[in-house]
């Protein structure tokens, strides 16, 4: 899979989460794409699909580091994000 650089097609805020929710910022190429969070063990966690040009992710997971993965035409990207509480 070849990658897709983060920055220019994807921000997630706050980033590190103390409370609430992430916020999926990414370009209208995305929207509509497939995501699924992984913890650092490689067990996806959560998955979903972005609706929007900026999609909230609320998932019940525990306090911990995790990856957002999206999948697009055979190319992903791939976001560390990290829950505080």
């Amino acid at each position: 899979n070849q990658e897709l650089n983060t920055e220019a097609y994807c921000k997630i805020f706050p980033n590190p989460m103390a409370s609430g929710y992430w916020t999926l910022s990414v370009s209208s190429n995305l929207v509509g794409s497939f995501f699924e969070l992984i913890d650092i063990n490689g067990k996806v966690v959560f998955t979903g699909k972005i609706i929007s040009a900026d999609t909230v992710i609320n998932p019940e997971i525990a306090a911990g580091i995790y990856y957002l993965k999206i999948n697009l035409f055979g190319t992903s990207l791939t976001k560390k994000m990290e829950k505080l509480f």
